[in-house]
C-alpha cells in the first residue's frame, strides 16, 4: 500500500510520516499535494518554521481547491492549557474542511516545530475529523529535536491510544511512492 492509499482509506485521521533530513519527507507532500487535488480532493499545506509560526507551503505547482481551516487556528493563545478553547478552533478549521463532500486534507510540514497552542488545535482537530474522510498528514524529521519533542509526544500518545495515528516511516534511499 503506498501513501496515497493509507491517506484515502478509512483509517486513522492522521498520517504520521517520520524520516531523518534529507529522506524526501517534502518531496512526498508535494507528490501527494499534486496527486489529493488531481482527484479533486481539496488541500490545504502549510509548514511550521522553527519558532512555531505556520506559514502557507507552496509544494510543487498543484492547481489544488485550496481550504484555508488554519486562518482560525492562528495560533490560538492558550489552546495548550484550555481544551474548550483548543475544541472551539478545531471545530472552526473542520467546518471549512468538511464543506461539501469533506473530501478534503490537511498536509503540514516540519511538524516537529508546532507550537503547543497550534498542537493542541491539531489533536482536538484530529479528534473531531475521525470518521470523515478528511485527512491530515504531518511530516516529521526524526530524531525530534529534544527542545519540541515532549508536548507532540504526549499528544501523539493520546491520539495512539484512540487509534487516530497511521505512523509511515519514510525509508532512506528507497522512494515510499508508487
Amino acid at each position: 500500500m503506498d501513501l496515497l492509499d493509507t491517506v484515502g482509506s478509512e483509517g486513522a485521521p492522521l498520517v504520521l510520516v517520520t524520516g531523518p533530513a534529507g529522506a524526501g519527507r517534502t518531496t512526498l507532500l508535494a507528490r501527494l499535494r499534486d496527486e489529493l487535488a488531481r482527484r479533486g480532493t481539496t488541500v490545504s499545506s502549510l509548514r511550521f518554521t522553527p519558532d512555531g509560526t505556520a506559514v502557507p507551503a507552496g509544494f510543487g505547482q498543484a492547481s489544488a481547491r485550496l481550504a484555508e481551516p488554519w486562518s482560525s487556528i492562528g495560533p490560538i493563545s492558550g489552546a495548550r492549557d484550555n481544551p474548550v478553547l483548543a475544541r472551539r478552533a478545531a471545530a472552526a478549521a473542520a467546518g471549512s474542511l468538511l464543506r461539501g463532500d469533506g473530501n478534503a486534507a490537511v498536509l503540514i510540514d516540519d511538524a516537529h516545530w508546532v507550537d503547543p497552542d497550534s498542537l493542541a488545535v491539531l489533536e482536538a482537530l484530529v479528534r473531531r475529523v475521525a470518521g470523515s474522510p478528511v485527512r491530515c498528514v504531518c511530516a516529521v524529521r526524526t530524531p525530534v529535536p529534544d527542545a519540541v519533542s515532549e508536548p507532540g509526544s504526549a499528544a501523539l500518545r493520546r491520539l495512539r491510544l484512540d487509534d487516530l495515528v497511521h505512523s509511515v516511516r519514510l525509508p532512506v534511499n528507497r522512494p515510499l511512492w508508487t
